[in-house]
């Protein structure tokens, strides 16, 4: 699987059955090149499902390879507590406007699972 300036290449998938696809922990940076918007699904363009999707997603199921996703893993906390992981911590974030550019918030892992849950058996191929 060929990369590009933003993805690195995935090699040959052929013998491999899956793929595990972990992201989200850094798609929630405030900087263009990093931002993903955990809002829309996996056909609106810029978000994090769509790039989820024609970045790992799409090209490994164009190979008969099948796709794990999974959501970020939490970032710990001094407290460790519900309200600590309701926040950036648990990839929940706040809108945010830097300048002119406006960083929508949103829950990173509820995308990955609301994304999953409206898959269909052909809905990706």
């Amino acid at each position: 699987m060929n990369g590009s300036d933003t993805v690195p290449a995935l090699g040959d998938a052929s013998g491999d059955k899956f793929l595990i696809i972990g992201f989200g922990h850094n798609d929630e940076k405030t900087e263009p090149a990093r931002y993903t918007n955990p809002n829309g699904d996996y056909k609106t363009e810029g978000s994090f499902a769509n790039s989820l999707y024609v970045n790992y997603i799409q090209p490994a199921l164009e190979r008969g390879v099948i796709p794990v996703v999974c959501t970020p893993i939490a970032r710990l906390t001094n407290e460790n507590t519900k309200a600590s992981y309701d926040s950036a911590s648990g990839h929940k974030t706040q809108t945010v406007t830097i300048g002119d550019t406006v960083y929508e918030g949103g829950y990173y892992a509820q995308a990955i699972r609301d994304m999953c849950a409206s898959r269909t058996s052909s809905a990706w191929i």
